[in-house]
């Protein structure tokens, strides 16, 4: 959640940068996977076409993002059993994972 509020300059430098805790380096795969569980397959790869320089390179990160997408599902679903939540949010999640699922490809 790294945005404007959590980056303080004065004048042209760099002064501070807050909530930065849980950031990371990671494979493009990986933030079109969380986009995929927040907001839906579809957006992903409209999203994804724009980003995407030619097709193979598309086709790659789609495949990146949906096995990582199910590690995100099944942790949100773990969660979500863990500390109670209501039905709908883990049947949401079921869906999402179910879902991802059958987009593999089982070549």
């Amino acid at each position: 959640d790294l945005y404007g509020e959590h980056i303080f300059t004065s004048g042209k430098n760099l002064t501070g940068v807050i909530d930065f805790g849980a950031a990371f380096i990671a494979t493009p795969g990986w933030a079109f996977a969380v986009l995929a569980h927040y907001h839906g397959w579809e957006v992903v790869e409209m999203i994804l076409k724009s980003y995407s320089q030619n097709n193979g390179q598309y086709k790659h990160i789609l495949h990146q993002a949906r096995h990582l997408a199910l590690v995100i599902g099944l942790y949100q679903l773990e969660q979500a059993v863990t500390a109670k939540r209501e039905v709908n949010k883990q049947q949401r999640i079921i869906q999402f994972v179910t879902g991802t699922l059958s987009l593999l490809d089982t070549r």
